[in-house]
C-alpha cells in the first residue's frame, strides 16, 4: 500500500461546444411569439421542442434558409446538425464548410468548433496548425472554451512550439471567462511550477472553482495538495473530503486514496471495512491499485 497513489494530472481533452446550449436556457422562459422571418429563432424552437412540437427536419430547413441569405447564426446551427447527424444525414465535410461560413460571419463558437474539427480530422485534413489561428481568434473575442483549447496546444506543443508560460497566461484568460477546465490546468501548472512560479495558494481557489464546476481531476488534485502538503500543511481531513468528491464523480484513483486514509487511520479512525469499500469502488472503476489492495487482503 502506497500513500497517495494519485498523480495530479491536467485535463488533456479539448472542447467542442454544442451550438444549442444557450437556446435551451432561453426556452425555459415563457414562450414568446417569434417573427416569421426570424428563421434562426424559429429553428431553435423546433430543435428544443419547448413551445412547438420538436421537428428537426423543419429546423434544418429554416437554418438552411437563414444561412443562404447570409445569416451566420443559421450557418452555425445547421453546421451542428450536420456534425451530429440530427435532422439531416451526418456530413462532417459539409459541417466544416458551414462552420467556416459562420466563423467568417463573426460567430466565435463556430471558430472554436471548426478548430476542433481540424484537430480531430473531422471532415477536414487533420491539422493542429490550422486550428491555432481559429482558437486564437475565438479566445481573443472572449470565447472561454477556445482559450482552454489554445492553452492546451501551447502546453503540449500541438501545432506550435511548447510554451508553458504562454499556456499559463491563456488558461488564466479562459478561467477568468468561466471555463473550469482552464482553471484546472492552470492550477496544475501552478502546483508544479511549470511555466510559472510554484504557487499553491493561487492554485487552490482555481482548483476549488473547477471542482465545484464538476471537474473530478480538480477535486482529486486538491486532495493531492492537502494529502501531500504541497505548499500547505498536510490536512488529511480536507484531503479525504476532496478525494471523496472525486470518487463520487467516478475517478477510481481518488477512491483508492480515500481507502488508504481509512486503511492507515490518517485523518479518520482506522476502519478496514470502510477501506475495503472504497477499494471495491476504485477497482470497479478500473483502478489497478484498488484491485491490488483487495487481492492482498485475501492473501
Amino acid at each position: 500500500m502506497v500513500l497517495i497513489g494519485f498523480a495530479f494530472l491536467p485535463c488533456l481533452g479539448s472542447q467542442t461546444v454544442d451550438s444549442n446550449t444557450p437556446t435551451v436556457e432561453r426556452d425555459r422562459q415563457a414562450c414568446v411569439e417569434i417573427p416569421a422571418d426570424n428563421y434562426v429563432a424559429l429553428g431553435e424552437q423546433l430543435v428544443v421542442g419547448k413551445c412547438v412540437p420538436q421537428n428537426l427536419a423543419k429546423a434544418a430547413d429554416l437554418f438552411h434558409r437563414a444561412c443562404d441569405r447570409g445569416d451566420a447564426g443559421g450557418c452555425e446551427q445547421l453546421g451542428f446538425l450536420y456534425l451530429d447527424g440530427t435532422g439531416v444525414p451526418k456530413d462532417l465535410t459539409h459541417a466544416a464548410t458551414l462552420y467556416k461560413k459562420a466563423c467568417d460571419g463573426g460567430i466565435e463558437r463556430a471558430c472554436n468548433n471548426l478548430g476542433m474539427m481540424y484537430r480531430n480530422g473531422d471532415g477536414l485534413p487533420k491539422s493542429d496548425e490550422q486550428a491555432v489561428p481559429l482558437f486564437q481568434r475565438s479566445c481573443a473575442h472572449k470565447f472561454a472554451a477556445a482559450c482552454y483549447n489554445l492553452g492546451l496546444l501551447y502546453q503540449y506543443g500541438y501545432g506550435v512550439r511548447i510554451d508553458y508560460a504562454k499556456a499559463a497566461d491563456i488558461y488564466r484568460e479562459g478561467c477568468g471567462l468561466g471555463d473550469t477546465t482552464a482553471c484546472l490546468n492552470l492550477g496544475y501548472l501552478l502546483i508544479n511550477g511549470i511555466g510559472t512560479e510554484k504557487d499553491s495558494l493561487e492554485a487552490i481557489p482555481l482548483l476549488e472553482r473547477a471542482c465545484l464546476g464538476g471537474e473530478a481531476l480538480a477535486c482529486s488534485g486538491l486532495g493531492h495538495v492537502y494529502g501531500r502538503g504541497r505548499g500547505v500543511p498536510v490536512d488529511y481531513e480536507k484531503a479525504r473530503v476532496y478525494w471523496s468528491k472525486a470518487c463520487d464523480q467516478k475517478l477510481g484513483q481518488a477512491c483508492y486514496n480515500v481507502g488508504v486514509l481509512y486503511d492507515r487511520g490518517l485523518g479518520v479512525p482506522k476502519d478496514n471495512r470502510q477501506a475495503a469499500a472504497f477499494y471495491r469502488r476504485g477497482c470497479g472503476l478500473g483502478d489497478k491499485s484498488s484491485c491490488g489492495e483487495l487481492e492482498d487482503s485475501h492473501d
